[in-house]
This record gives structure tokens, sequence and C-alpha cells, in this order.
């Protein structure tokens, strides 16, 4: 026999029950007692009387702290820096201070008594709110994406933006370069091999488009060189070097034909 704990979670369940006059057993209406507990994040606990005794617990499902990842109930604040400590500030937005987390060079940048517009991030678990910010959308749209890599949290994607802009850490990935990757504080060289598998191909197709390599040639003209040099045995980061110094020579006036001839005389 099961018999459940008189617990206040139980006792408000069963008093509402009792208003809207539900007569069900309680295993008829077991699944909403539980999602009602989960909800209101409070245990559910059972006794269970057999011939081996009794015995005590809780249902197992319930154990699980669920990760409500980020909204976006605050998408920027506007308002007055009021403190600007290494890795956060705090901003003045009609007498409430905000605590936002900064990547680290912002500070460099800001002074108290800026009045700034800052993109931000809601970081929403059970027992955590942080908010994430940067001065730029940009930023906060590379922020998301790198949320979206197994391994890399908030802590980390912050230290990637302390390190590297957007545009130098997706060069960094589409040139496989673990070198630069890794001397990022939190990632170690299986983490760097994973974001580079998760986001090689996302970036390749994302808006962010590398400064550095001044594209005058059409995406599709440079990955199909990059893919010839890659049938050719080069590796892709050796392929992308030479895509790279040929864009810079040419300014887009070679074919693809003549963009992987020149060049494989740079590699």
């Amino acid at each position: 026999m099961v018999r459940v704990n008189s617990t206040p979670t139980l006792k408000v369940i069963i008093y509402l029950e009792k208003v809207l006059s539900f007569k069900l057993w309680f295993f008829a209406f077991l699944p909403v007692r539980c999602l009602t507990a989960s909800v209101l994040a409070l245990p559910l606990r059972y006794t269970q009387t057999g011939q081996a005794g009794t015995q005590t617990g809780s249902f197992k499902f319930l154990a699980k702290k669920p990760h409500l990842g980020g909204l976006n109930l605050i998408t920027f604040l506007e308002g007055i820096v009021d403190t600007v400590a290494i890795n956060y500030l705090i901003l003045n937005i009609g007498g409430i201070g905000y605590k936002i987390n900064i990547p680290t060079y912002n500070n460099l940048v800001l002074k108290t008594g800026d009045k700034i517009k800052i993109y931000t991030y809601l970081y929403l678990r059970e027992d955590k709110i942080m908010l994430y910010g940067f001065l730029s959308k940009k930023e906060e749209e590379f922020f998301r994406l790198l949320l979206g890599t197994p391994g890399v949290g908030p802590k980390v994607g912050l230290n990637i933006l302390s390190k590297m802009t957007p545009d130098d850490f997706s060069k960094a990935i589409l040139q496989e370069d673990l070198e630069s990757i890794t001397t990022i504080v939190g990632i170690g060289h299986k983490l760097a091999k994973k974001i580079i598998l998760e986001l090689k191909e996302k970036i390749s197709k994302v808006i962010f488009i590398e400064k550095s390599l001044e594209k005058s040639f059409t995406p599709e003209i440079i990955k199909d060189a990059i893919d010839a040099l890659k049938v050719l045995g080069y590796t892709h980061k050796k392929a992308m070097s030479a895509v790279e110094k040929t864009q810079e020579k040419f300014k887009g006036k070679l074919k693809v034909e003549e963009l992987i001839r020149e060049s494989l005389r740079i590699i």
C-alpha cells in the first residue's frame, strides 16, 4: 500500500481538488500532482507499507532540476553606468541598479557616468538568474550561438568574447586553429575540438563575415575552392589560408578555377 505524506505541497493540491470538486483517487491524479509539485519546486514523498516493512522515499522523476535556459524577456537596457568592475557593471535605470556580466575588455572602454545601451541575455535556472550584456548586437547573437554548443556555458562563452572578437573566433574555428582556441580560459583540447565540430558548419552559414578576410568572392566560390584543395590532400587550415591570401591579392577578379590555381601557387 502506498500512502503519500501530508506535505505542504499535497495539502495545497488536495485543497484545490476539493474546491474544484474533483473526486478521483490519488493515482488518477498522480501525473498532475507530480507536475504541480515540480513547478512549486517542493519534494513529493511517499510511504510504502508491505510485507518487507515500511519504506519511504521520493519520486525520482522529480529529482532533476530543470534548466530553463535563456529567455528573451529583456533584450537590451539603456541607462547610466554606476559601477564598472573587471567582469561586470552595474547599470542605473530609474534608480534601480542592474548587475550585468560583461566581457572583461568592456571595463577598458566604459566608465562611471557613461550613458549606454547594452544588449542582454537573461540566463535563468531554478537556482540562478543572471544577466549577460554586450555592447553590440553581434556579440550578443554570437554568445547565444556559443551557448548552443555542448560543454560551453555562460562562463566559457564570456571568456571567449573577453579574449577574441566574434570575427576572430569564427576565423579560428574555420581554420581549425586549436592553438588559438585553447588559449582561452576553460577550453582544453577536447572541448576545442567539440566546439570546432559543432560550430564550423554553422559559422560558415552565419552572417558573421570575417572582416580580416575582406571577402570579395562569393561564399559559394570560396567554399568550392577550399573543398577542391582539400580533395587534393591539403588540410582545411592550409586551404583556408591559401584562399584567404589569394582573395586579398585578386579581390574577386577570378573564377573558381582560377582561384584554385592561384591558391595552389601559394601553398
